[in-house]
């Protein structure tokens, strides 16, 4: 399974045509960002040393080395849970 780097929608792995879009987001699916690849500290934000440069790392793109990213979305916590989770350490 992939999950949209978006909104945390997952998406059904195998090939993933370059015009294909997320279902809830709308989001393209074949982009960087939803890439195995992708990472920000990395050259030209890729891992993969072979694929060419992207320069819009949210668009759709032709690169042959896309593979679905499976890691979810993480949760963010409201201001109100961190504010408690905070508080509790002074108890």
């Amino acid at each position: 399974m992939g999950v949209c780097y978006q909104c945390g929608m997952k998406f059904p792995e195998g090939k993933i045509g370059r015009t294909e879009e997320c279902a809830s987001c709308r989001r393209p699916l074949h982009a960087c960002r939803n890439c195995i690849f992708y990472d920000t500290a990395a050259s030209h934000q890729c891992r993969e040393d072979a694929a060419e440069p992207v320069t819009d790392k949210e668009s759709a793109n032709f690169c042959d080395y896309f593979r679905p990213e499976n890691r979810e979305k993480e949760k963010t916590d409201s201001a109100d849970d961190a504010r408690r989770r905070f508080d509790s350490l002074f108890r």
